[in-house]
């Protein structure tokens, strides 16, 4: 399960309010250290959502046993994409298999910055180049829990009269006019995390896990 993806952008905002009406969702600005940066909540129960970035903007990893650090120098060699992703393994499990590859693997918080983590990740960075996100079982309530509406309407205050679209609301009616092969799955209707995780999952199989969007 994908419960979250970050993509640049050349006009954030709009690309933000564009992926909340597409998810009958809303927009927040982005808490961390991105400026000019947004995210669309989709508020399904699997906490998923979209983080539109500025265009230079690359993540790259910590030095020593800092976390990820945004830059905006932007190298070939780094992207702004990163997804996360819940894993049935623990967390010791999850590192182990980092540093048996050789790979950047470590736990860290999330969260506005100056304040207690929100939640909790490992950090994976596959090749030590593109940055996964792992939640185990046992971190993903809190995750889900700190990106409900409530919370959010009252940690991060969503832009007023704008991004707020009327919540998903799917009828017989509306699944009828979709492709019959669609309608017929018993995962309808997807979710974001549904919808990015094959999207996602098929471009890095293809492109050998660039994270790049072509």
């Amino acid at each position: 399960m994908i419960h979250h993806v970050s993509i640049s952008a050349r006009e954030p905002k709009r690309v933000a309010n564009v992926l909340a009406e597409l998810m009958k969702g809303r927009v927040y600005r982005f808490p961390g250290r991105v400026a000019n940066a947004f995210m669309a909540v989709s508020g399904d129960e699997q906490g998923s959502m979209i983080e539109v970035f500025p265009e230079h903007t690359a993540l790259r990893p910590g030095d020593d046993d800092l976390q990820e650090c945004p830059t905006s120098l932007a190298s070939p060699k780094y992207t702004p994409f990163h997804l996360l992703l819940s894993v049935p393994v623990d967390g010791a499990t999850a590192v182990s298999i980092g540093a048996r590859e050789g790979w950047r693997a470590s736990r860290f918080g999330r969260g506005s910055p100056g304040r207690p983590p929100a939640f909790h990740v490992i950090e994976l960075w596959l090749e030590n180049r593109l940055l996964v996100e792992l939640t185990t079982q046992d971190m993903l309530a809190d995750y889900i829990r700190r990106v409900r509406f409530d919370m959010l309407d009252v940690e991060l205050l969503a832009e007023p009269n704008e991004g707020h679209y009327p919540a998903r609301n799917l009828v017989n009616s509306e699944q009828s006019r979709l492709p019959s092969h669609t309608a017929a799955s018993p995962r309808f209707p997807y979710s974001v995390s549904d919808a990015f995780g094959e999207c996602c999952l098929a471009v890095s199989a293809s492109n050998r896990l660039t994270g790049g969007w072509h």
